[in-house]
Formats: C-alpha cells, sequence, structure tokens
C-alpha cells in the first residue's frame, strides 16, 4: 500500500545495508518496477537525468523488451537517493574507486549477481522485520506496488501495466494490435511520484 511505501520511505534505517535496500527500493518503484537484475546490470548509458527531467532506458533481461520510464519533475530527487552506490560518484558508500561501464557501483563489491541478490533479500528479510511487514514483503514488492497501484488506482488496464513492467504478453493481439498510449502511463507514472 501507499501507506507503507511511505513509512519506508521515512524510517530512519541505522545501517548503510538498510538505507541502501530502501533507496533501491525506491529506484525500483520510481522506475516502473524495476527488477534486481536489471538494476545491477543497468549501464551509465542507460540514464539521462538532468535537473528535473531523466529517462531511463534499458531491455528487460528477462524478456529483452525495451523499457523506457520518463520522469519529470523527480529526477534530482531520485538521483539524490542513488547517487552514493553510482560508478560516477566521487565517493561512494564503499569508497572504492570504479571504474565500470554500470551505472550502479554493485558489481565492484558483488562479482556475481547472484551474490548481490542473495545479500539484498537478507536485508530485505531485516527491513521487513523492522518495519513489521507480512512475510510477503520482498524487493519485489516494489514491482508488485508500481502494478497494483496503476491498475487499481489509475485504471489502466492489464496491457498497460505489462508494457511498463516489460512482460512478454502470450496474446497476439497484445503484441500486435492494442496501441499503448505510452503518455497515458507516463502521466499516470509521474503522478503516482507525487
Amino acid at each position: 500500500s501507499m501507506d507503507e511505501l511511505r513509512d519506508l520511505l521515512n524510517y530512519p534505517f541505522t545501517t548503510m545495508r538498510q538505507r541502501m535496500v530502501r533507496n533501491l527500493f525506491i529506484f525500483s518503484f520510481c522506475t516502473m518496477g524495476m527488477n534486481l537484475a536489471d538494476i545491477y546490470q543497468l549501464h551509465k548509458k542507460s540514464v539521462k537525468m538532468k535537473g528535473d527531467t531523466g529517462e531511463v532506458k534499458y531491455i528487460r533481461a528477462k524478456t529483452g523488451k525495451e523499457i523506457i520510464v520518463i520522469m519529470n519533475a523527480h529526477a534530482t530527487q531520485l538521483h539524490d537517493v542513488i547517487a552514493p552506490y553510482l560508478t560516477t560518484s566521487r565517493v561512494n558508500v564503499w569508497s572504492k574507486a570504479v571504474s565500470s561501464s554500470r551505472y550502479f557501483a554493485f558489481d565492484a563489491i558483488y562479482n556475481r549477481y547472484h551474490t548481490f541478490a542473495g545479500n539484498i533479500q537478507k536485508i530485505v528479510r531485516e527491513v521487513r522485520t523492522i518495519m513489521d511487514f507480512d512475510d510477503e514483503f520482498s524487493f519485489y514488492t516494489a514491482r508488485d506496488s508500481w502494478a497494483s497501484i496503476m491498475s487499481s488506482e489509475y485504471q489502466l488496464g492489464q496491457e498497460y501495466v505489462d508494457a511498463g513492467l516489460g512482460h512478454s504478453s502470450k496474446s497476439v493481439a497484445a503484441n500486435h494490435y492494442i496501441a499503448i498510449d505510452y503518455d497515458k502511463l507516463y502521466e499516470a507514472h509521474t503522478d503516482i511520484l507525487q
């Protein structure tokens, strides 16, 4: 729910790792539910943020679908939230110089995606306990929450949710005949971030 998301956003976590998981959760939600694998693999060239406008354009690893996320008025705030984990940061949270084509510096700390994902899931369990969230809460909740809110509060159909999440639809009609009004999707996404 949005109340749980707000609680998570505002909670004063005490460890760097707990804050990192919270901030990545925010990044996932703000990028229409980007999953962990795509966050880990995200390239610098995939992200363009200047002032209050931003665009994240990447190919979803699981489905090969191109995802484009447009952010207006929130790019600066989002950049500030994730800045400590970027390869371009002069001083990232690990105090390591990172030379990588990736946007985040995680591959310098976790040499394999599975190590990164395992650590994130462990910290998510800590966060879940601290926040007293139910057992269903996971990193995937950011993705699920975005989809649920788009569907229920903004009345966007399944085809819009699928397009935002980068699902590969098995429906020929959905793939070829249903036109997605991306302006409508981005307008709802911008509104949800208010």
